[in-house]
């Protein structure tokens, strides 16, 4: 094992990790990789939230409650966006206890939605390997 490093020289170590400018550039650049998330991602999540606007006017659900289904859909789409499609199942599941236990959200509304969520994506999906949707692949 090496040496032990003097307070001095962890306190040195630690002003330059914390130099605003440091810091500065590592938001900025931190900021600009997260814009460039958001522009892939915004178009996908924007088709999602009108589907299912699109299955709650079809099944005719008014007032609050539509703020739930559609939470649930953001959940869902923010936890399979970046897993394989084999492990979205159990995303959904696991999801819909959450939703229709905690929020009072009827189980059948939440699998038709998860469905047009994967379907959405899946889609997606497939034309961003095609290269036929967005610049960055993040």
């Amino acid at each position: 094992m090496g040496e032990v490093k003097s307070a001095e020289e962890r306190i040195k170590k630690y002003k330059a990790k914390v130099n605003p400018m440091t810091l500065g550039a590592v938001i900025a650049d931190a900021n600009r990789v997260q814009v460039e998330r958001w522009k892939f991602w915004v178009p996908l999540l924007t088709e999602i939230e009108k589907a299912v606007k699109r299955i709650l006017d079809e099944d005719g659900l008014l007032g609050g409650m539509r703020v739930t289904y559609q939470d649930f859909a953001r959940e869902l789409f923010g936890q399979i966006r970046t897993k394989p499609d084999s492990q979205w199942s159990a995303f959904k599941e696991g999801l819909i206890v959450k939703y229709s236990k905690g929020y009072r959200a009827d189980p059948k509304l939440l699998e038709k939605i998860s469905g047009e969520v994967f379907t959405l994506t899946k889609d997606w999906l497939e034309k961003m390997r095609s290269g036929g949707v967005g610049s960055t692949q993040t």
